[in-house]
This record gives structure tokens, sequence and C-alpha cells, in this order.
């Protein structure tokens, strides 16, 4: 269970320009739970999930993991236990190094390093085997820099390697947007297989309405640090993408954005 008590949270602080984004903002994710998030720009999710990540810390409030307090706890330790995509396809791997090199790193997450070889050959196979699965070809492109990959295909493995060190919650920070609509789907499909697969908690944001509804056990929209609509279960099932994107829509021109 993934809980947010009574958090508070600016940028800014005592200055001229500063915004609080959240006022005594509270949620409860139970283990095992695909939340997907969606809401107006400024609205807070992004925030939130560099508070949960510990990218960022509350001015108030706590942040507890199975009754645990890690309200201060670094990012780097919380990475222990939580793996992370982001928007960016290049930000989740090391677009100089190798597939085969990429995923050595990944599958040494949080392991002691000494001098021993870094890539075992007895590998390649096993890497060859979780590539072959995703149907992007990168089984054949385990000596290929990544930067040589495309979009897709670099977020497909960024997905993989954040998840092979199984974590207890994968963050999710709209890790389809910068791709073109087939891959963006192809990445989804990889994603529901691997979370259905694992059952590890699941925190996604997304601005695609329709990922929202179709993937995921519970939506939340936010506006404004606050949760505006919380649907899970047979309610989330119920609902109608025409009423969502309305709500959406109007939360939007609200804030002067566009859908």
């Amino acid at each position: 269970m993934l809980k947010l008590q009574n958090i508070d949270k600016s940028f800014f602080l005592n200055t001229p320009d500063e915004n609080q984004i959240f006022e005594k903002f509270n949620l409860e994710i139970p283990t095992g739970q695909f939340v997907t998030i969606i809401g107006s720009n400024g609205s807070g999710k992004t925030t939130l999930l560099n508070l949960i990540s510990g990218t960022l810390m509350p001015e108030s409030g706590r942040i507890l993991k199975d009754g645990k307090d890690i309200t201060h706890q670094k990012e780097h330790v919380r990475a222990q236990y939580i793996g992370r995509v982001f928007q960016d396809p290049s930000m989740g791997t090391a677009g100089k190094l190798t597939v085969l090199e990429n995923l050595s790193i990944a599958s040494n997450k949080g392991k002691k390093y000494g001098l021993r070889p870094a890539i075992k050959k007895d590998r390649v196979d096993y890497y060859k085997e979780l590539l072959t699965p995703l149907g992007m070809g990168l089984e054949n492109r385990l000596f290929q820099p990544c930067r040589t990959l495309s979009g897709g295909q670099r977020q497909a493995l960024a997905l993989l390697m954040s998840t092979m060190v199984k974590p207890d919650i994968l963050i999710l920070d709209e890790h389809t947007a910068a791709l073109d609509p087939r891959s963006a789907d192809t990445v989804m499909r990889l994603t529901r297989e691997i979370v259905e697969k694992e059952h590890f908690s699941v925190v996604m944001v997304t601005h695609n309405l329709r990922f929202a509804l179709e993937y995921g056990d519970r939506l939340l929209m936010m506006h404004e640090g606050k949760i505006i609509l919380d649907k899970e279960g047979e309610a989330k099932e119920q609902l109608v993408l025409d009423d969502v994107l309305d709500l959406f829509y109007n939360i939007s021109i609200e804030v002067g954005n566009t859908v």
C-alpha cells in the first residue's frame, strides 16, 4: 500500500512567484493496483510522480509504503524498489552504450560491483529471450548503440529495463507521448503484458484519454492539485469517453489549455 497523507507542496516558496500545487493532498494506492492519471496542465500530475519517486520532497505531510515512512528517503534509495519510464525515450537508456550493455546494467541494479566481467557471454541468449516477445527486432540489435534505435524501440527497451529487477512500484510518466500512434500502441500493449505478468503497482500519467480508459484498474482526473474524478473497477469500466472528454475539455479551457 502506498499512502500520501496531508501533503503540502509549493514551488518558489516565500517568493513573489510562490505556487502551491498541493494542500493537504491525500491518496491511497493499494498494492498491485494500476492507476492511470489524467488532468490539465499544472494540475500536479508530474509533481505527484516526483513526490512518489523522491525527486521532490513535500513541505509537510507523509508518504508511506507498506506502513514505512519514506517521506524523506532519497531518490536513489527509492530506486531500489521503484521503476520509472519517462516521456523522453532517451532518458531511460544510455545512448552511447549498446542494447546489451544497457540490459546488463539494468539486470545488475542494486547489486554490488566488483572486479568481474560486466557482461557475461552466457547472458546473451537470455537477453535475446527477453527481447524477442517485444516483437521489435531488438534481439537482433544487441550490439548496436541505443542511439541508433527508433523512439518506439528505445522506449520499449526502457520499459523492459525498468522492470527487469522487479520493482514494487512502476511509474510511467507519459511514456508514450513522444511516440507515433503505432509505436504508442505497441508500448502500451507491452506495458499491459508486463504488468499482468508481474502484478506490481503502477502509476501512469497520460494525456491519451483512450489509454486512460482502456488500461488500468483505476482512473484519476486531477485539477489544480485536487482529485476531481476517481473511478475504479466496474465504475471505471462504465465510463464513456465522451463524458470524460467533456470534463477534461472544460477544465482545460478553464486554465487556458487545449485538449
